[in-house]
C-alpha cells in the first residue's frame, strides 16, 4: 500500500524503537479507535473517516517499522501486531482556522517522544495558520506557555456522561411541538440543512455533512415546520469506540427543539448503547445545561479552549447545543477522566 507524507525514520533514545509518521488512511481507523480505547479516549466508530475526507493531510500517525532486526542487530520490539503506535489530528474544516485533537500513543511507550514527532508533524500541515484545541487544567500551561496558544475562548466545554447503571428517562423532554415535525435528513434535505449549519457556524461545511449523516451505526434528523420551508434545528447521535451513545452536532433554534431532536434521536438509534451516554455543551449555552440536568447527567469536567490567535467567534453558540467539529468532537480533547492529551 502506498502512503503519503512519509517522514524520515526515528528511533526513541532509550530502548531504540524505529518509527515514523505518515498521512493515517481508512485501513489504520480500527487500530486508532483501539488506541483511543487504551487511553480512556472517545470518538465515533465511524466520526474518522467523514473528517478524513474534509482534510485527510490533516491526520496523523506513528507507525513502528516491525523489521526483524533493530538498529543494534537485535529483534525489534513490537506491540502486539499493530504497527501503529500513535495518532494526531489538526484539520481545516474552516477555511483558515484548523482543529486540533485525537492525540494519543499506545499507554507501553508514553514519554518517548512518539507523541512530539506526530505533533510537529501536524503543525507542518497547519502552517502559520490559527489553530485551536482544548486544553485540560494540568496541561494548559505547557499548551498556552509552550506550544503557542495563547489566546483562551470565554466559553467552557462541559462533559457529561451516564454509566450502563444509570437510567436515562427521555420521557421528560419535550415530547412535541405545535406545527413543527421531526423527519430523518435524506439527500432531499441536504441542501436546507447545510444552509443552517452555515448559519450557525458562520461558515459552510457541504464537503463533510453528506458524510456525517449518513455514517455507519448513526442516525441524524431535521426539526422543521410542517411545510419543511423553515428549519428549526437538527442533530445526530452515533456510538463510540467504547460503545457508549454519543450526540453531536445537535443545533436548534431553542432548547425545546433541542429536546425533541435528541428525543427522537435516542428512541431510534438502531444500534445499542447500554454502556451509557457521552454530551458535551458549552457553559453560554443554558438550554444545553438544562437537557444535561433533566437526563442527571454526571458532570465530569469543564475545560477550556485556547488558540493561536484570536478566537473564533463567527458562530451562533446560543444555538449549538452540542457542537461538532475538532474543538468538540472528534476531540473531546482532554479531559481527565474521559479523554487526556499526552505528549507520548
Amino acid at each position: 500500500m502506498e502512503h503519503h507524507n512519509l517522514s524520515s525514520l526515528m528511533t526513541t533514545k532509550n530502548d531504540k524503537i524505529r518509527f515514523r509518521v505518515r498521512q493515517m488512511t481508512n485501513e489504520d481507523v480500527p487500530t486508532v479507535l483501539e488506541i483511543w480505547a487504551k487511553n480512556n479516549l472517545h470518538e465515533g466508530t465511524h466520526t474518522i473517516q467523514s473528517f478524513m475526507i474534509q482534510d485527510p493531510e490533516g491526520f496523523i500517525v506513528a507507525e513502528q517499522i516491525n523489521d526483524s532486526d533493530d538498529l543494534d542487530g537485535n529483534p525489534s520490539q513490537t506491540i502486539g501486531n499493530a504497527s501503529i503506535i500513535g495518532m494526531c489530528v489538526g484539520i481545516f474544516v474552516h477555511p483558515t482556522i484548523a482543529f486540533i485533537g485525537m492525540y494519543g500513543v499506545q499507554p507501553e511507550l508514553h514519554g518517548r517522544g512518539i507523541g512530539l514527532a506526530m505533533w510537529r508533524k501536524m503543525l507542518d500541515h497547519v502552517g502559520s495558520l490559527n489553530a485551536g484545541l482544548y486544553a485540560v487544567p494540568e496541561h494548559l500551561t505547557m499548551y498556552r506557555d509552550r506550544a503557542g496558544f495563547h489566546q483562551p475562548d470565554d466559553r467552557m466545554l462541559i462533559i457529561y456522561e451516564s454509566d450502563e447503571s444509570d437510567q436515562l428517562n427521555v420521557d421528560i423532554l419535550v415530547p412535541s411541538i405545535p406545527e413543527t415535525k421531526i423527519q430523518r435528513i435524506t439527500t432531499e434535505w441536504y441542501s436546507k440543512v447545510i444552509d443552517y449549519d452555515a448559519q450557525v457556524h458562520g461558515y459552510i461545511r457541504a464537503k463533510l455533512l453528506p458524510h456525517v449523516f449518513t455514517e455507519e451505526g448513526s442516525i441524524a434528523f431535521v426539526a422543521s415546520d410542517t411545510t419543511g420551508q423553515r428549519i428549526f434545528g437538527y442533530g445526530c447521535m452515533r456510538t463510540n469506540n467504547i460503545g457508549k451513545a454519543m450526540i453531536g452536532p445537535l443545533y436548534a433554534n431553542n432548547g425545546a427543539v433541542a429536546e425533541l431532536l435528541m428525543r427522537y434521536l435516542f428512541s431510534r438509534l438502531s444500534t445499542p448503547f447500554g454502556k451509557g451516554l457521552l454530551y458535551m455543551t458549552l457553559d453560554s449555552n443554558h438550554g444545553g445545561q438544562l437537557i444535561a440536568d433533566k437526563l442527571c447527567l454526571k458532570q465530569q469536567e469543564k475545560i477550556q479552549r485556547f488558540f493561536r490567535f484570536q478566537p473564533y467567534e463567527g458562530a451562533d453558540w446560543n444555538r449549538e447545543f452540542k457542537s461538532f467539529d475538532f474543538l468538540s468532537n472528534i476531540t473531546l480533547l482532554a479531559s481527565s477522566k474521559l479523554n487526556r492529551w499526552r505528549h507520548g
